[in-house]
């Protein structure tokens, strides 16, 4: 909510500020009584992901198929004993100015379910996640994601379900117990 005030003052300072440069812009009435900004509930989803195993360790694979490689935390990498080859490449974040660094490569397999997963994949060495697997991830082990489902269908034909069973519900379950009771004896 502050930060939405924040954005609606930047926005009055700079119209104030344009109609400073050209007087045709029509002026803020600044005596009228200002309305609360209003904040909408936006939804937001968690990402799907699966929960595998590197030998008898457990590893978060984070799907994200908007991601055009395949990146693990160097922590995770070191943890894991997975040899670290040297890489010349370079990753930018989405916003295509924050840059990723790039510890260099990996080439390991995880398992879910009898089935092998392949992940070649870039060391970064700050990500925010165990492991992101993008769309290269997903065309090697012929993975998809249906959101609406909530599950990772894999090629063998098992299906990962993820996040929480249940759907939210803000209110509380309020449950009703009866206790028989036999009477008091005189």
């Amino acid at each position: 909510m502050v930060k939405a005030r924040q954005i609606v003052g930047i926005l009055d300072n700079k119209q104030d500020a344009d109609s400073d440069l050209n007087p045709d812009l029509p002026v803020a009435n600044t005596t009228s009584p200002r309305l609360d900004v209003v904040a909408y509930h936006v939804q937001t989803h968690q990402f799907p992901y699966m929960d595998v195993f590197h030998g008898h360790r457990v590893v978060r694979i984070t799907i994200d198929s908007s991601t055009t490689g395949n990146m693990i935390r160097r922590s995770t990498a070191k943890h894991l004993g997975c040899p670290i080859i040297s890489s010349a490449q370079s990753v930018q974040q989405a916003n295509g100015s924050s840059q990723l660094q790039v510890v260099g490569e990996i080439q390991t397999t995880f398992t879910y379910d009898n089935t092998d997963f392949t992940l070649k994949s870039l060391v970064i060495e700050d990500l925010d996640v165990e492991v992101l697997a993008g769309t290269p991830f997903m065309e090697t082990n012929n993975a998809a994601v249906p959101p609406t489902k909530r599950k990772v269908h894999l090629g063998n034909g098992s299906i990962y379900s993820y996040g929480s069973r249940s759907p939210f519900s803000p209110l509380s379950t309020i449950h009703r117990a009866f206790v028989p009771r036999a009477p008091a004896s005189s």
